[in-house]
């Protein structure tokens, strides 16, 4: 028996009285699972994903044996944490309604501002704000990191990882100060005329990291709902900031201190949704913690240079008139990679446990399939329509050129489910491939097929499904190992105590072989 193996066993067997558990037994997929907990001292949390028909916890939450946690009230004492929950299938619904809606107001703030701004103020927002999505980056690695710790500490509801708000806040701040430092070379690279609004986009990045530990914390609690209001309430407040900012008349600047204090408002919802009492110790130090941030922000900064590398490389092999119709194109590649995106959130927090985890694996790479083929069908029948009310021209795109990127945005998708699975258990090796993927497409554009937008995109696609096979392989063959019980709590002060991980963090670690 490896030491893994060993490490696995005696969780499964063990509770934190002592007491011994039944054994566990094996599902057709090759998952364990446990058949019961019969100790009544014990304060383990099972997620809720057993095939064999669940289990109450925590006042309702059970198990419906398809993977998926239904709903269920958290029952007394579920304090901050204690908001209805709903499951996979309804989260990712849930989900998915309130990121079209962020979406749609995010399309609103960037109108009302166009509107109001000369070309010139317009050009050096747009910029920002580009500069701006590169400075969140940390926060997704956060939101991605919390939301797994919470499912590998079990931590219980109105209970949240106090370490990793911590760090995001050091992060955020450091962020500012990077932000600071390089707003001289912005101002002549950018055009601006101050260096005034990257300093306010800087200030931004503190709540914005925060937020995502945040939206982490609501993740890894699967509550989908209270995860969905605050993408809307953030939302929300960006369009008062860009509405403010049209009618006082304000510029750039001005934009970018209300879009700040947006994001203070919005990330103090996020702090009174998941309980400002919460944050706890409850994990890793913050070492370990770091080396988890950095690798989940590795993989956000890959699939953002992965969906963005063809169009600056047609921007580069083609000429402008063209290069311009490939721009056109590569948004319906995009629509259908984030609108797919809810899929894969809400199936996360249970991408993070051992039991049904390739089942569950299957079934949302099933879903986001599904819901690129529907967008491939609704390119086919719409696409030139679309861009000609867009744009005013059909900007020389044909329908099959379309469908073809609608293809591409569905390869994107299913490879993004891969990486946050991968993500979900600590597991390195698909990142890494990541940019040796980006790296060998570049490289094969640049010998020669890059003469046509067909070249290009004929490259990028079949280089993203080979890739989609291999990191498919990986994750097929890993799966987390459990982490220990937490240490029970003290009655008068449920928050107190804090749910250490082994000095070798074996919840970071992928097993081969599930």
């Amino acid at each position: 028996m490896t030491e893994p193996d060993a490490l696995r066993d005696l969780v499964d067997n063990s509770s934190p009285t002592g007491n011994t558990r039944s054994n566990s037994n094996n599902d057709p997929f090759g998952n364990t699972r446990p058949r019961s907990t019969n100790d009544p001292g014990s304060t383990s949390r099972h997620m809720g994903l057993s095939g064999n028909g669940g289990h109450r916890r925590n006042g309702g939450h059970r198990s419906n044996g398809s993977g998926f946690a239904t709903a269920g009230g958290d029952g007394p004492g579920s304090g901050a944490d204690g908001g209805r929950r709903v499951g996979g299938l309804a989260g990712g619904v849930t989900l998915g309604l309130a990121s079209g809606l962020a979406t749609a107001l995010g399309y609103l703030f960037t109108a009302v501002l166009a509107r109001s701004f000369t070309a010139s103020d317009y050009g050096a927002l747009v910029a920002l704000l580009g500069a701006g999505l590169i400075g969140t980056i940390p926060a997704a690695g956060f939101q991605y990191v919390v939301a797994r710790r919470t499912v590998a500490l079990a931590l219980p509801p109105g209970r949240n990882d106090g370490p990793s708000l911590r760090l995001s806040a050091l992060a955020g701040v450091g962020l500012l100060i990077v932000g600071v430092a390089v707003a001289g070379p912005a101002r002549s690279w950018l055009h601006l005329d101050g260096v005034r609004p990257m300093i306010a986009l800087a200030a931004s990045l503190i709540p914005l990291t925060l937020a995502g530990t945040f939206q982490g914390a609501l993740l890894g609690h699967r509550r989908f709902a209270a995860l969905g209001s605050l993408y809307v309430v953030a939302a929300l407040a960006r369009l008062g900031a860009g509405a403010t900012t049209a009618l006082a008349g304000w510029g750039v600047t001005g934009a970018f201190w209300a879009l700040a204090l947006a994001a203070v408002l919005s990330t103090g919802v996020g702090w009174l949704l998941t309980g400002p009492r919460s944050w706890r110790p409850a994990g890793a130090g913050a070492a370990a913690l770091a080396r988890e941030v950095l690798q989940a922000c590795s993989t956000v900064a890959g699939i953002l240079v992965l969906t963005n590398a063809d169009v600056l490389l047609a921007r580069h092999y083609l000429d402008a008139e063209t290069s311009g119709a490939y721009g056109v194109a590569s948004l319906f590649a995009k629509a259908i990679l984030w609108g797919s995106q809810s899929a894969a959130q809400a199936a996360y927090p249970a991408l993070a446990a051992a039991e049904g985890r390739r089942r569950l694996l299957l079934l949302t790479l099933g879903v986001t399939a599904g819901l690129g083929l529907v967008g491939i069908a609704g390119t086919a029948v719409l696409g030139h329509q679309l861009v000609k009310v867009a744009t005013g021209s059909g900007y020389g795109v044909s329908t099959g050129m379309l469908v073809a990127f609608a293809l591409l945005g569905t390869m994107w998708a299913v490879t993004q489910v891969l990486l946050l699975a991968a993500v979900a258990v600590g597991d390195r090796r698909p990142s890494r491939s990541l940019w040796g993927l980006i790296a060998v497409e570049a490289v094969v554009v640049a010998a020669g097929p890059h003469h046509s937008p067909a070249e290009i995109l004929t490259v990028c696609t079949v280089a993203v499904l080979l890739f989609a096979l291999l990191i498919g392989t990986l994750e097929w063959n890993t799966r987390p190992v459990a982490a220990p019980a937490p240490i029970p709590v003290i009655a008068t002060d449920p928050a107190a105590t804090p749910v250490p991980l082994p000095a070798t963090d074996p919840a970071t670690a992928p097993v081969a072989g599930a």
